[in-house]
């Protein structure tokens, strides 16, 4: 019966270790600072497979990127250019 006893209380105690070690690890990566870098890790990743892709794109179909370049351009300084398309009506 002795030997019975210690074996099992051997298996808790070994059975205690391990859910403690689990439970370290468990707050190990629960920790904001690591969820933190789990993500940021995550985001790198996708945006390299994301920028890979694009460049591809725009190197397979370059007028494409041109024309969506000057697009992109014209959008951003619209303001101006109406202006001297403005002023240049106006001296006319």
């Amino acid at each position: 019966m002795s030997d019975r006893y210690e074996d099992s209380r051997d298996a808790a105690e070994a059975s205690k270790r391990r859910m403690l070690a689990t439970l370290d690890d468990v707050r190990a990566r629960l920790r904001p600072a690591s969820l933190s870098r789990e993500i940021a890790e995550k985001a790198k990743g996708s945006l390299a497979d994301a920028s890979g892709k694009a460049l591809d794109a725009a190197k397979s179909r370059p007028a494409a990127t041109a024309g969506l370049a000057a697009a992109a351009l014209l959008f951003l300084f619209r303001k101006p250019i109406i202006g001297v398309i403005k002023r240049l009506t106006k001296e006319k």
